[in-house]
Formats: structure tokens, sequence, C-alpha cells
């Protein structure tokens, strides 16, 4: 997507928090970070679509990170086509995704047209988060999928299993050449002292939204949305990124992983294959080891 000036908009991932203290808004633009995750993992068009809103939610939590070694692992596992999905994000800002089967595609609904999201991830299966800490016990939650829409099983989850109750609202839209033309997401929490009045007043101000994806085709900024449909909460930006699909793969993380293997496994490598070839699942990068490279210091077979 092109500004006025004819150049490519730049994603924007933004925090804010109302005047009473009472609701944190997350709101980002993340159409060029999905578009290149479609490209990086030949997405389908209805993968682009669950991936793009798997992407979008890591971005959005990323905000939450507070230290250097933190990370967020989610982990969907439904029935349908589309496998298992993992999302993963360790820096405020960046977020990386993979799928089971990102080339697998399923016609539109029938109802409405759009893409069949629910029926592409499954409804009949599981979303685990784990939050890791680099300074104390990491903190685990696993709650059923709702519908498999992805933003309504956040929802869920942070209700179920954190106790919070939030607004979830994640989109993708993808243009008839399977390019990504829109993509972004919102996320409200409400703070426990928020008032009954508050989540009324909330309730209706999301009520009047169009999709977000509607919203950004508009033109429409993260901030210039805070500002027109919950203007009444005097939202004030505390924190704004521009958000990046990044992967910390590296060769020296990939030789660990398998010399991590037992040393069957790394014999019968070396042995059948002369050496091992590891692909990273979220960038795809491609690591190359000879067969020496598979011994220990110190192995002899």
């Amino acid at each position: 997507m092109r500004n006025q000036e004819g150049k490519t908009k730049s994603d924007v991932l933004l925090r804010a928090m109302d005047e009473a203290g009472h609701v944190r808004f997350f709101v980002a633009d993340t159409r060029n970070m999905v578009e290149e995750m479609r490209k990086i993992h030949h997405a389908s068009f209805t993968a682009t679509a669950a991936m793009g809103r798997l992407l979008t939610m890591m971005t959005l939590l990323s905000l939450s990170l507070d230290n250097d070694g933190d990370a967020l692992t989610v982990n969907i596992k439904g029935d349908g086509p589309g496998g298992y999905l993992v999302g993963l994000s360790d820096v405020p800002g960046e977020a990386r995704v993979t799928a089971q089967n990102p080339e697998a595609d399923l016609p539109s609904r029938t109802t409405d047209g759009k893409l069949d999201v629910g029926r592409w991830v499954g409804r009949d299966g599981t979303l685990s988060f784990v939050r890791s800490y680099a300074l104390k016990e990491p903190f685990s939650g696993i709650t059923p999928l709702v519908s498999g829409e992805i933003a309504e099983d956040f929802a869920q989850y942070f209700y179920q299993s954190e106790q919070t109750a939030s607004v979830v609202s994640l989109g993708v839209l993808v243009a008839p050449d399977a390019t990504v033309q829109q993509a972004g997401g919102i996320f409200l929490q409400l703070m426990p002292d928020c008032t009954d009045e508050e989540v009324g007043r909330l309730e209706t101000a999301v009520g009047q939204m169009p999709s977000i994806t509607k919203i950004l085709d508009e033109g429409l900024s993260p901030e210039e949305l805070l500002q027109r449909y919950f203007a009444d909460f005097h939202p004030t930006v505390t924190e704004q990124h521009t958000p990046h699909y990044a992967c910390h793969c590296s060769r020296e993380k990939m030789h660990r992983a398998l010399l991590s293997l037992d040393v069957s496994s790394r014999r019968t490598l070396a042995e059948e294959n002369h050496g091992a070839e590891v692909v990273c699942d979220f960038c795809r990068k491609t690591y190359q080891f000879s067969a020496d490279a598979l011994k220990k210091p110190g192995e002899i077979w």
C-alpha cells in the first residue's frame, strides 16, 4: 500500500492508555510484514489470512515483553487442513510464524465470500500460550479453540486462562493476485478497576467499528483509528514501533540443535546423507552441515 506521495507506507505498532488508566489499547498496521510472511512461506490465500492474523497478534503482544530474554510462544493446533500454527516474539515490534501446511487452501465461504480461516485452522483443537521470562519462571496456559478464527480464540484464552477481559480484532485482506492488500489488528485490555459504565461505552465504541481491514483500507493510521472510534476515552500513545517480520536463527543455533540429537541419529545422518540439511521453519533459510560437523568434540565413530 502506498501513500499519497507514492511511497510504500511503513507498518505501525502502538500502545496507548485511556485517560483514566482503565483500558490498554494495542493497535497495528502489519500489511508489509504479512506480505513478507506470505512470500517466505509461499502461503495460499487462506493460509495468508490465518497466518497473518497470528503474526499480527504476536506483534501486538510483543509490546508486553519487558526484559531482554523474555519471549512469547503460541501454538494453535486445530483439525483443519492447515495443521498446526506457531507464533513467536522475543523482541518488542518483532514476530515470526510458521504453519504445518502453508500451501493448503480452501474455497471461500459460500455465506459471505470471505476466506474460510475457521475451517482452515479447524474448530476442534487448542490454543496454548507460553510466556517465558529471563528473571522468573515461565507462565503457560491452554484453552480449547472457539472458532478457529484466531481473534475469538485469543479473546477466550485471555478470559479463561488469564482472567482478563479483552477485545481482539484481527484482519488480513488478500487481493485477487494473492498479495496482501491490508492487514492489522486491535487488542484492548480492560484493567480490573474498569467500571461497568466504561465497559458499556467500550462495547458501544467497538460495536460501531467496521472491520480492521476496512478501516485501514480507508487510509486511517492506527493513531487515527483510536481518535475516531475511541475519542471518548482520550487515549494517549505511550509507545510506538515500526514492526518487522524477524527471525533470529543462525548457523550456530542450528548446529547446537543437531548436536542435541542422540548419537545414533547423528551417525545415521552422516552415513546415509553424508551430512545434514536444516531448514528454519520460520524464515526457510537452509543450513548445510558436513558429516564431520555432526560429531561432538572428542566423539569417534
